[in-house]
């Protein structure tokens, strides 16, 4: 770890040290000089291995070694140095100022074996650490320690962070202090062996001096904390802007969802820390997955890399490292969403003797490295009581692949074969090779990886296409009855359903770029808009890692500059990976510790928080990149007014998109003079419930259920709205084999209604057409179907009568709303399910603050406009 220096600076540092390197810092000490051993040391050396005992019990009986000085014995340095240069009152060394104990059997390596094979198990360096700039009374401020441990990780060492007084981090949630596969090989990974750069100059040679510059007129400037103690104290959940949960259930929504169980705190049932994520490569190398907290310590931003700062000083940093936004994202949430969890709850609550297929099949993708790796391990299909299981625990590995999401080596080693075919939708895609990852750039700088990891970084083309995304975004399921028996089609085949259409929907329209004929202006690709290539429009102009380098300050037996220099990229895309489901995000923003998730940055805490910038993507892409709403026409006549609105598909893909039971929808209002509403329709209430025009009554609609007739009801496609019990949705809604409306993934049998808005592009008879064409009134409708590619738009015209409410009317308000949970889906989780996933979003949903944030009302909004009677153009909404 290290404070960079501005470029020229660093090159004025450099120049200044190396013109001192070969001046001494002082007396060196003698190999035979050791001071005598420690008065109160009961610990016996070397310690038992980590491997061997446990991390836990190790990292105990470590700092207890450390604390009674029991290394104070060993050969040392000659005295307290700097590692870095030290310029206006920052030190910019790899570490604060330090000064290194070396175990006799780390000397043995250096002095006797002149760094050649191995280090034993059980040798250790203990560095300790003090204010920089070095001084020789500096009072000591904590240790760096590498024990070897080759049994337990490919790198072959136990890291640790202590402190004198320090209360180790919490092993939930917190970053580690201590253990395998930590952060400190971004630095250490650079050695040219052994992880180390330890070198027996620093002991009885010459080693290097650095540039130190304080005025002597001034006092010494303040000590300042090290990254390394900084880290170690970071707060798991930082300060934030993040709304405040409630204290208390919404009563309004609790009077909506009538099945909604009123639960407390203590009630809910937390996930394990995301700390205990942790599965590092084995001593032979990786042999299956590894947790992203093996990618964190590299892709995460540092001043000068993957960071975008404002200019002004009241404006956090924006960090647009990989990691930190992909952790934000609910793809790096996949394995902790309270709403999956949910939804599978149900899924077994309605089909009990189908659990095992549940578990299997869901987490192909929501823990798709858990779900993989127990069949590789024992052929034998994942269960969802495994995502609980800690360290310790047998099925402790899976747990943490499985809770890590839809992480980076899942996407990074997906294989090229079967891509955009059938073979591989439903999350079934191939793997590559454990030891190698696929990325997007040539010319790599390959030693750190295999350094750290065993892994070798390669380019590979198809990371940059949508057939890698659409293996989990194209998802078809079995069609079940109520029995949980497979339904066969009228061909006497096993019945299944394309539930989830995304990449589909992309291969129909003028965006996709994978078979001719290729529209080239148009063609875009998921990766195109999901990950972005500029912030605010700049352009994004950066490494894609940290590591020590030669941007660092010099040091012995570091790799050759050739073989770690890493390029600066001008195609760096983004890790934002957002959609509009910013429902999930708040969840995670605003009840952290039960969904067991750090909302700090343990690299780079002084910027925005990664929670923060996931839901401006999401909100940013809701409002700019999604759809268009606009009144095109407006005039009063004799006994009506008339508004034509034409809502335009901006996305790639169908709008809404994947799971059938995302809905948008238009609010229409008919303004008085002083903007006051006297006709609606769409309009909702506080928690997102569509209501009969401007009153408060829920329509029936809204639940399927019309408790007059007691009969299903929903709202068909409109193309004219004359009515405020009317109201244009664009949703699809399907039927189980026994005719209702189900929001069950296996029990989608016939579709009743989609009207989802079609890309531009769609055609009839293009790929996939006939699982993803509308079905109901929008088959009608020739905004949807004409003989023609579609435009992706639809028309629909409000006649409003005139009558002595109305006629006051002088303008028109219509906005573009989306739910990714909107109250029908809740109330069915609510009424299926009874268990402690079902509870948990119960209390998540009731207690979430919506006021004030992007979807207040328990809506988002995609856009608005406003018109009135007589202008020619649309204005922009004041609401």
């Amino acid at each position: 770890m290290k404070y960079r220096v501005p470029l020229f600076l660093f090159f004025l540092v450099l120049h200044l040290s190396l013109a001192e390197c070969h001046s001494t810092i002082g007396q060196t000490q003698q190999t035979n000089q050791a001071p005598g051993p420690p008065t109160r040391c009961d610990i016996a050396f070397p310690l038992p291995n980590a491997s061997d005992i446990g991390t836990r019990k190790f990292e105990k009986l470590l700092y207890a070694f450390l604390d009674q000085g029991c290394y104070k014995n060993w050969v040392a340095d000659a005295e307290i140095r700097n590692t870095g240069p030290f310029i206006g009152g920052l030190s910019y060394g790899t570490h604060d100022a330090v000064k290194v104990f070396y175990s006799s059997q780390v000397w043995e390596w250096l002095k006797i074996k002149n760094r050649e094979g191995e280090i034993p198990d059980g040798a250790m360096i203990v560095k300790e650490m003090f204010p920089s700039p070095a001084r020789q009374d500096a009072k000591l401020t904590g240790w760096t320690v590498m024990v070897k441990d080759k049994k337990a990780v490919f790198d072959g060492w136990y890291w640790s962070y202590h402190a004198p007084n320090y209360a180790p981090a919490n092993p939930s949630i917190d970053y580690p202090d201590s253990g395998f596969g930590l952060y400190c090989l971004r630095c250490h990974a650079s050695a040219e062996k052994e992880s180390t750069f330890s070198t027996v100059k620093n002991v009885e040679g010459s080693p290097i001096s650095f540039n130190v510059e304080m005025p002597t007129m001034l006092p010494l400037p303040p000590e300042k904390e090290d990254m390394h103690s900084r880290i170690a104290r970071t707060p798991a959940i930082a300060k934030s802007s993040f709304a405040t949960p409630r204290t208390s259930p919404n009563p309004n929504l609790l009077n909506l969802l009538k099945r909604m169980p009123d639960v407390t705190a203590q009630q809910v049932k937390p996930f394990p820390g995301e700390s205990f994520d942790h599965v590092v490569p084995s001593a032979g190398g990786p042999n299956g997955f590894l947790t992203s907290s093996q990618c964190m310590g590299c892709h995460s931003a540092t001043n000068d890399d993957m960071l975008y700062p404002f200019g002004e000083s009241n404006q956090k940093p924006i960090n647009l490292s990989p990691y930190t936004e992909w952790r934000a994202s609910m793809m790096g949430l996949a394995g902790r969403d309270p709403i999956f969890h949910a939804q599978l709850e149900s899924e077994k609550a309605l089909y009990p003797s189908r659990a095992e297929f549940f578990d299997n099949t869901c987490y192909r993708c929501h823990g798709v490295m858990g779900q993989r790796q127990v069949e590789l391990d024992r052929n034998q299909p994942f269960k969802h009581s495994m995502v609980f299981a800690l360290p310790d625990d047998t099925d402790g590995k899976y747990g943490a692949l499985a809770r890590d999401g839809v992480s980076c080596d899942a996407c990074h080693r997906i294989a090229k074969e079967g891509l955009g075919t059938p073979d591989t939708f439903t999350g079934k895609f191939k793997l590559d090779p454990a030891n190698a990852v696929n990325g997007p750039y040539d010319q790599l700088a390959t030693v750190p990886m295999k350094n750290a990891m065993g892994i070798t970084p390669r380019f590979a083309d198809h990371i940059k296409s949508s057939a890698l995304c659409g293996s989990c975004h194209t998802v078809i399921l079995p069609v079940f009855d109520k029995q949980g028996k497979q339904v066969v089609d009228k061909n006497g085949k096993p019945k299944e359903f394309h539930e989830q259409m995304t990449y589909p929907e992309w291969q129909n329209s003028i965006y996709q770029n994978e078979r001719e004929p290729i529209n080239h202006t148009a063609a875009r690709t998921c990766q195109d808009c999901h990950m972005p290539r500029d912030f605010k429009g700049r352009q994004i102009i950066s490494r894609i890692a940290n590591i020590e380098d030669n941007n660092y300050p010099y040091t012995d037996y570091r790799a050759p500059d050739k073989e770690i220099t890493l390029r600066i990229r001008d195609q760096y895309s983004r890790h934002t990976l957002v959609g509009l489901n910013e429902f999930g995000l708040m969840m995670f923003q605003q009840f952290p510790q039960v969904l067991g998730i750090r909302t700090s940055d343990y690299m780079f805490d002084q910027s925005a928080l990664g929670l923060e910038t996931a839901q401006d993507s999401s909100t940013d892409l809701a409002k700019n990149q999604t759809a268009k709403i606009s009144v095109t026409s407006l005039e009063r006549k004799d006994k009506f007014f008339e508004a034509m609105v034409e809502v335009e598909n901006l996305a790639g893909h169908g709008l809404p998109s994947g799971v059938a039971f995302r809905r948008a929808f238009i609010t229409f209002e008919a303004l008085d003079e002083k903007g006051g509403v006297i006709w609606a329709s769409g309009r909702t209430n506080s928690v997102g419930a569509i209501v009969k025009g401007a009153s408060d009554e829920v329509l029936p609609t809204e639940f399927f259920y019309d408790p007059i007739t007691r009969k299903q009801v929903f709202q068909p496609h409109y193309q004219i709205i004359t009515d405020e019990n009317q109201a244009q949705i664009y949703e699809e809604l399907i039927a189980d084999t026994e005719g209702k409306i189900t929001t069950s993934f296996v029990g989608l049998d016939r579709p009743v209604k989609n009207n989802r808005l079609l890309p531009k592009g769609w055609r009839t008879d293009g790929p996939f057409a006939e699982f993803t064409r509308p079905h109901g009134d929008a088959e009608r409708d020739p905004d949807y179907i004409n003989g023609s590619a579609a435009l992706g738009v639809d028309r629909i015209i409000y006649r409003i009568s005139i009558n002595d409410r109305t006629r006051a009317a002088v303008s028109v308000r219509v906005t573009l709303n989306y739910q990714s949970i909107p109250p029908y889906y809740l109330n069915q989780r609510f009424t299926i399910g009874q268990g402690v996933e079902t509870k948990r979003l119960a209390y998540l949903t009731s207690h979430l603050t919506v006021e004030h944030t992007p979807v207040e009302d328990w809506k988002l909004v995609l856009g608005c406009a406003t018109r009135r009677i007589g202008e020619a153009a649309n204005a922009a909404c004041t609401r």
